[in-house]
Order: structure tokens, then sequence, then C-alpha cells
């Protein structure tokens, strides 16, 4: 298993924040894109006290590497699950990110509290692991780059959406 750990400052308040990335808006901003082939999204529950959300994107193998595309075919289908604990000051979260047809998945722990009065910090770990013979290894470490790569993307979506909500 691969591990990974990220944190991020963000401009404003955690409790902003979390009621903005836990929106449907939000997560239509962050995660449905023209190049997929296919999107759905499934509030799964939505209450003051948790908030939980399913996603499934499509996309084509076109710029997967090889050694990958063999065993997934013409398609590429991320299924996510991310969940929110809305109760605070400093919220927990957790995420899975499964493609189907792998054996494997990236999942992780999700923080987020004020950092000072105006901004608050998202903190994120977890590990990949894919049980593949002999490619394991590899693909593991592709995801981590993918993971460290969507946070990055996320914390960028996040701020952009707060900068529009101003």
């Amino acid at each position: 298993m691969q591990s990974f750990r990220h944190a991020q400052i963000l401009p404003a308040p955690a409790a902003t924040v979390l009621e903005h990335i836990t929106s449907e808006d939000y997560l239509l901003f962050r995660y449905k894109e023209p190049t997929q082939l296919g999107f759905e999204m499934q509030i799964l529950t939505d209450t003051p006290e948790e908030h939980a959300v399913r996603i499934v994107r499509v996309y084509g193998t076109d710029k997967v590497p090889r050694m990958a595309r063999k065993m997934l075919g013409d398609q590429l289908e991320l299924i996510q699950t991310q969940r929110w604990n809305r109760q605070g000051p400093q919220y927990q979260g957790e995420m899975r990110l499964e493609v189907a047809g792998v054996p494997g998945h990236i999942e992780g722990t999700m923080g987020l509290a004020d950092h000072t009065e105006v901004s608050s910090q998202m903190q994120a770990e977890g590990g990949v692991e894919v049980r593949v013979p002999l490619l394991g290894r590899q693909i593991e470490k592709l995801l981590v780059e993918r993971a460290e790569e969507g946070f990055a993307k996320s914390m960028q979506s996040i701020q952009d959406w707060l900068e529009r909500k101003r």
C-alpha cells in the first residue's frame, strides 16, 4: 500500500468551506467535466449532522498507460464516495475512490478546521491499494500521483468557488 498526506490553507472559515463543498452546485462544478463520457451524482445523506455523496465519472482510456488499458478496456469508470460530519468546529470526512474492474482502491480521511478567523486548513491522508500480481505496485504509484493531483485540483476548485461566491 502506498500512502499520501496533504494539507492546504483555504481563504474562508471551516464552516463556510464545509457548507460550500457539500452543496450540489459545488459538487457539479468540481466533478462534472465536458471530457467525461458519463457522469452520475447521488446524494446519499444530507442532514444537519452528515453529508454523503456518491459520484460516478466515466472517461475514455486514451490517456491511460498501455499496461492499464489492457485491464480497463475503452472506458475508465471512477466510483467515488465522500462523507462529511457536519458537527464542528473540527469537521471530519472520509473518501473512497474505486476504479471499476480494478481490484483495489484509494481511501482516506479528511479534516477541516479553522486556521485563523478568516481561513481554514484542510488535510487529507490515506492510501492506495491495488491487488494485481506483478503490476500492483506500479499501478499504486500511478494512483498516488493521481490522488495528489486530485487533491491539488480540489483545493484549487474550492478556492475558485469561494471567489465566485464572494
